[in-house]
């Protein structure tokens, strides 16, 4: 207990100081901030684009198996609207 009475004597009061204005941002800092920040999401969405073009032309390099082929013409028949299948 004793520890505690000396220690709350001995805390210096905290010296009032004058408060600091509030920084502000220009509207041309912020404009430049804007552009800047657009401009790295643009580069990192072209890349990402350009990586799944390869991926694409990879995929696109593999010759598709004859059965794969009549299963995306049906897809692509029925689709269309006509059916290639028999009625149930």
């Amino acid at each position: 207990m004793r520890g505690a009475a000396e220690q709350a004597s001995k805390a210096p009061a905290a010296p009032e100081k004058a408060a600091r204005p509030k920084r502000k941002l220009s509207a041309a800092g912020r404009k430049r901030i804007i552009d800047a920040l657009k401009k790295r999401w643009a580069a990192i969405r072209a890349k990402a684009a350009e990586a799944e073009k390869a991926v694409a032309r990879k995929v696109a390099k593999k010759a598709t198996p004859p059965a794969a082929k009549k299963v995306q013409a049906r897809k692509a028949a029925k689709v269309a609207g006509g059916t290639d299948e028999h009625p149930r």
